[in-house]
């Protein structure tokens, strides 16, 4: 007799959802799919996206390249050098006109006067030195001692730049180190370094210079290195701004869960406030310096426009602008020889404005756009 078997297949309710089928593991080509939809962007890279997502942070870049490109590369395709004078000569023509007076009536009689000087000064734009065959462009012309006023617009150029950077990076050197070990140690520490920073900020610096270059010239200094002295005594009375800044942040992440592991683990507060600390100020810092070149730039014009800036063999932006003060004639009729380094104080000014509000605005993490 043979033996049949019914397999019982349970019944679903009407109302009842099919099971959903058990997922399927992921291909390797799909991981791999995955992983190139999925684009980690480093810390740096999302702050030069932030900087170069703002116009006017590319402009003040751009206006920065272009007066390092023009200070220090363009000379090299001048063919003039910064203290070189144009003895070619210069014809002056003057004509003169006299009244005379002959068988009763009056005559106008003028006359031609030419004079060759030695200097070739005061040639105008687009002028060239009367050397023959061998003769050289002067593309904003001569001053008055014969020199060419567009190369030495370029060596004025790197004298400004070079000493603005000099001085920000000594003051927040100085800056740095104060004001970390005020916000780091505290107590007796903080309030001796806060007190100087508040005896610093209560001098005005102008006069203060004013006063520093009449005793270097009392003294005897030589013109050439007075500008180095002024700007370090100046980088002495600038270094309260970084101070504060770094105080304040150490302040904050000295209580940080990592200066707690560095101190568990013994590491002297030396390696802590510059290896730890430090670093962690490097954005404000970095705006800080930005924006703080600008002002140095200004300074070292005023102090050059005053006369106790670089000597006159030697270029500099305020130096050019401050000869047209002492000259009624080179302000009116040669403008060429002052005007366009006013322009470059500005281009420069504007310049580091633009950049380090850009790099204040990418690295602010609050920031949504």
């Amino acid at each position: 007799m043979e033996e049949f078997t019914e397999e019982i297949i349970p019944e679903r309710a009407p109302d009842q959802p099919e099971l959903a089928p058990e997922p399927q593991p992921e291909t390797p080509e799909e991981q791999e799919s995955i992983a190139d939809k999925v684009r980690i962007i480093s810390p740096t890279r999302l702050v030069l996206k932030r900087f170069f997502r703002s116009k006017l942070s590319i402009v003040g870049l751009c206006m920065f390249l272009f007066l390092l490109l023009f200070s220090f590369i363009g000379p090299l395709f001048v063919p003039w050098t910064e203290t070189e004078v144009d003895y070619s000569g210069k014809t002056t023509t003057t004509i003169v006109s006299v009244e005379t007076e002959a068988d009763g009536e009056v005559y106008t009689v003028y006359m031609v006067e030419e004079f060759t000087g030695s200097i070739n000064n005061h040639a105008s734009a687009f002028t060239y030195s009367n050397e023959g065959e061998n003769s050289r462009l002067h593309l904003f012309g001569t001053d008055e001692n014969g020199r060419d006023t567009f190369v030495r617009l370029m060596y004025g150029g790197r004298m400004s730049l070079m000493l603005s950077f000099l001085v920000v990076i000594i003051y927040t050197v100085i800056g740095v180190i104060l004001g970390g070990l005020a916000g780091y140690f505290g107590k007796w520490v903080d309030m001796i370094i806060m007190r100087i920073v508040d005896i610093l900020n209560c001098i005005p610096s102008l006069p203060i210079l004013l006063i520093v270059g009449a005793i270097l010239d009392g003294v005897g200094i030589d013109q050439a290195v007075r500008i180095y002295y002024m700007l370090g005594f100046l980088a002495l009375l600038s270094w309260t701004g970084v101070a504060r800044l770094v105080r304040g942040q150490i302040l904050f992440l000295r209580e940080q869960e990592y200066i707690v592991a560095a101190e568990a683990l013994g590491m002297s507060p030396m390696r802590k406030i510059f290896h730890h600390l430090v670093p962690n100020v490097m954005p404000q810092l970095i705006v800080s310096m930005t924006l703080g070149l600008g002002s140095i730039i200004l300074y070292e014009a005023t102090l050059s426009f005053l006369g106790l800036g670089v000597p006159i063999s030697m270029a500099s932006w305020g130096q050019m602008v401050q000869r047209a003060t002492q000259n009624t004639e080179i302000l009116s009729y040669y403008t060429m020889e002052w005007l366009p380094a006013g322009i470059l104080i500005v281009l420069a000014v504007l310049s580091f404005n633009f950049i380090g509000d850009g790099l204040r605005d990418a690295l602010d993490p609050k920031m949504k756009r």
